[in-house]
């Protein structure tokens, strides 16, 4: 009797050991962000899509029970068939490659709402038999780090337009998605996401009249809990394709200070690091423009300035360099024109230019200002209201609500130091002309306005670059 059961246990032992070897595991990875997920398809019909094709390969690889890796890389797309890639180790036969081909085929096809999705397979059956210097073939690229190596190499022009077409086929259409997904009491955010919608399919990206003069944009800011930046990132990315690169430098740098990367907006904001490298490659252009310019190559000035000037044409770096060019050339017309269009581009671009009223002299003391902010981490607070109403003085009332509202729902009185931040909103979109908006709410405009210019006006007049202003001094 215990010879049998030592028998019994010596071959449940051995069959154990065989289904080890022999089992077939798997891992799926996600290429696209696995929030994307959320509005791209039915969580259900997806689970169900991948289990589908785990059984064919786990059936291909058990019954040809020899030691094989394979990975298996399936792009969802919005308007056809899924597409499959295969790299395995050993590398399959023709016959075995159309094989799975045909197998996959037969499930029923899922498609994406919204942007293409792209995951990996990764199956492993009896791996100890594989030899280690056996290589996966074909070789497998992932699309997102081709799409990265290609962006680094390119240049400025290039780089603008992948950046650009990376917000118009990706980034946007998962924004809008989101937004119009919002339960329908939020009005603004459903709106504005049908918006986008229709703006992307008529290739029509009116930012006014999505974003600053649109009603519906500032209920969906309102509508948003703290710590929610659709609408803010919405908001940067809408000027990224609407080549307000500076502007959107400057939404996304505050942004950066309330992010906590728990949402797919935080996520998209971390890909900036493109806006940064664009940046980096404006202002190597315009250093090979000044030294074109100390060479007197005319003829290469010119030509860079053509190719700027047609990728960054609301540059106001670009624009500053034209100004002083012009200026030193005392072509009134083109300096004067040059100006305006850096004030107009970004208000708060500092701009060293002659001054003749106090008026003019605090402005660009401002501007000198409020590139100083944000060094000290300890001063963040004061350097965040600072940096608002030097926005609201300089007269970029849109930038200036949105720093605003982010006061209002991450500072108490005491960090923001003052009690009227609602009102000071408020006031920004009453310059943008959002009257009918400001209707819904109950405070007292009249007074509450009356307040805010009266602080306005004290910062000024207490600011030694208006108060002690001489027109007599020598011209800045």
């Amino acid at each position: 009797m215990k010879k049998t059961v030592f028998l019994l246990s010596l071959l449940l032992f051995c069959l154990n050991i065989a289904f080890t070897q022999n089992k077939c595991t798997n891992k799926l990875v996600y290429v696209s962000n696995q929030t994307i997920s959320e509005v791209c398809f039915e969580r259900d019909r997806f689970v169900k899509y991948v289990d589908k094709q785990t059984d064919v390969v786990e059936k291909f690889l058990m019954s040809k029970n020899t030691g094989r890796e394979i990975i298996l890389q399936c792009i969802i797309k919005t308007d056809t068939t899924p597409q499959i890639l295969f790299s395995s180790r050993p590398a399959l036969t023709e016959d075995e490659y159309q094989y799975l081909q045909s197998e996959l085929n037969k499930i029923k096809a899922l498609k994406s709402k919204v942007v293409e999705f792209i995951y990996m397979l990764e199956f492993q059956y009896k791996s100890e038999t594989i030899h280690s210097e056996t290589t996966f073939a074909p070789e497998i690229s992932n699309p997102v780090l081709r799409a990265e190596k290609e962006f680094f190499m390119a240049d400025m022009s290039a780089a603008i337009q992948l950046l650009q077409k990376y917000t118009l086929t990706e980034v946007l259409p998962v924004f809008s998605a989101f937004l119009k997904s919002q339960d329908r009491k939020y009005i603004g955010a459903v709106s504005l996401g049908t918006r986008i919608d229709k703006a992307l399919k008529n290739n029509t990206i009116d930012l006014d009249s999505l974003c600053d003069y649109n009603i519906y944009y500032w209920k969906a800011l309102i509508e948003m809990q703290a710590g929610n930046n659709l609408v803010f990132a919405t908001k940067v990315f809408l000027l990224i394709a609407n080549s307000d690169f500076e502007k959107a430098m400057r939404l996304s740098s505050v942004l950066d200070l309330f992010k906590k990367n728990n949402s797919i907006s935080d996520l998209y904001l971390d890909e900036l690091y493109r806006l940064l490298i664009i940046s980096d490659k404006i202002q190597d252009n315009i250093s090979l423009l000044n030294i074109y310019k100390s060479n007197k190559e005319s003829d290469s000035v010119l030509l860079l300035l053509t190719e700027m000037q047609k990728a960054i044409p609301k540059s106001a770096d670009l624009n500053n360099w034209l100004y002083h060019y012009y200026l030193e050339k005392q072509e009134d017309e083109q300096f004067n024109l040059y100006k305006r269009a850096v004030n107009q581009n970004d208000p708060l671009h500092f701009m060293k230019t002659e001054v003749f009223s106090a008026k003019d002299n605090y402005l660009m003391e401002l501007r000198n200002e409020a590139d100083s902010l944000f060094k000290n981490p300890q001063n963040l607070h004061r350097d965040f209201m600072r940096y608002a109403d030097i926005a609201l003085i300089v007269g970029d009332y849109s930038f200036a609500a949105h720093l605003y509202w982010l006061a209002i729902t991450h500072f108490s009185n005491a960090e923001a130091g003052r009690d009227n931040l609602t009102a000071y909103f408020m006031y920004c979109l009453k310059k943008i002309g959002m009257d009918n908006l400001i209707m819904y709410f109950d405070f007292n405009q009249n007074t509450e306005f009356s307040r805010v210019d009266t602080e306005l006006k004290a910062l000024q007049d207490n600011h030694p670059a208006y108060k002690n202003f001489n027109p007599d001094d020598e011209v800045k």
